[in-house]
């Protein structure tokens, strides 16, 4: 403790953590000092941790957020204590302030104060703390190490954990967190720009803009962090209890490629955008890509008979169309209109012949 033990400090060690530690900041952003670490205010107390619920509790209606998604089973979602059909706070302090310090064993978060125990058991990360992570010491033993957990958690940090549902922006059906190398400030900088951006993606603003445009400016965003190191953590759930969780990033060459020219991506080949972006996850050259759609262009007229439904079921298939596509208008035309035509069709390819040039010089 610090400040006459009027704060805690946490030091975010891992993304869980960081998007913790947002969170926490979020709901007691007037009470949370944001520095290189983060000095929390003392609320691990009887009558302060009660109103910490409560304001956790107001936080989370206002941000329409459904905890199950993050902590199924556990007293802060759906196994809440009750009074008169309302949250029992008073239940819920005590059961979080009922633990007793281990003496031999620190924190494995913060590794600064004494692991805690309830009932005799450790308390550890688990499903129960945050469901995506599927750490189940009963079900999923495989998780740990020799089948036991050595994530102990004192009770600060277990708090903070909690909090890390309220460091992630919905949209649609999955979760964001981005998370950096950065100060608390910054972090909550850069994941508010995140999360006014996908929540401008109204009907409106959809409506306005084309696909390819939305898409263009997601990877512009990724880019341009991930060049920073900074990742972007996405939670997709898939049942009640089970989620795939994603960590999105770029190396700084493909990273710095798409910040001068992405906005140039061709209108023309948007039906192949997700190949694109694939290839560049996956680090394959774009000249490959390219001789495949050239493929397509150049023998649409011998490939006009083949079924496009079999050519739609794999990735080569697929450019291979795209590359028909842009030959297909040209075929009733006359030659000096067509030709002039497939100038411009073939210019939208150097595109991708650019990039990967980008990709290959980058540090030169």
């Amino acid at each position: 403790m610090c400040n006459n033990t009027q704060y805690y400090k946490i030091y975010p060690t891992n993304w869980l953590m960081r998007a913790g530690i947002l969170g926490f900041y979020r709901i007691l952003e007037k009470n949370a000092k944001a520095k290189e670490e983060i000095e929390i205010e003392d609320i691990f107390a009887k009558g302060k941790l009660k109103e910490f619920f409560i304001k956790y509790y107001n936080y989370k209606e206002s941000r329409n957020l459904n905890l199950q998604t993050f902590y199924n089973n556990s007293k802060l979602a759906n196994n809440i204590p009750k009074k008169d059909g309302k949250p029992d706070f008073d239940e819920l302090e005590k059961y979080f302030l009922d633990y007793e310090e281990d003496n031999e064993i620190v924190c494995a978060f913060c590794n600064e104060r004494n692991a805690i125990k309830r009932n005799n058991e450790y308390v550890i990360l688990d499903e129960v703390h945050f469901t995506p992570l599927g750490a189940s010491p009963s079900n999923l033993k495989n998780f740990f190490w020799k089948e036991k957990s050595g994530l102990f958690m004192c009770l600060p940090c277990e708090i903070i954990i909690y909090c890390a549902a309220f460091g992630f922006t919905k949209f649609g059906n999955r979760y964001y967190f981005v998370d950096a190398p950065a100060n608390i400030k910054e972090l909550k900088e850069i994941n508010d720009i995140w999360s006014e951006w996908l929540n401008a993606n109204n009907k409106d603003f959809v409506l306005k803009s084309s696909f390819i445009e939305i898409l263009k400016k997601s990877e512009e965003m990724k880019a341009k962090w991930s060049i920073q190191n900074i990742s972007i953590i996405e939670i997709s759930p898939i049942s009640r209890n089970t989620s795939n969780i994603y960590n999105l990033s770029m190396s700084p060459e493909i990273a710095y490629a798409i910040r001068k020219r992405i906005q140039s991506y061709p209108s023309s080949l948007k039906d192949i955008y997700d190949i694109f972006l694939n290839y560049l996850y996956s680090q394959k050259s774009l000249y490959d890509m390219v001789s495949y759609i050239l493929y397509g262009y150049l023998s649409a007229d011998k490939l006009k008979n083949i079924d496009e439904k079999k050519l739609n079921k794999s990735t080569e298939g697929r450019l291979i169309l795209s590359g028909m596509n842009l030959a297909k208008e040209d075929l009733n035309k006359k030659a000096k209109e067509s030709l002039n035509k497939n100038l411009n069709n073939l210019k939208d390819l150097l595109f991708f012949i650019k990039f990967q040039k980008e990709v290959e010089d980058y540090g030169k």
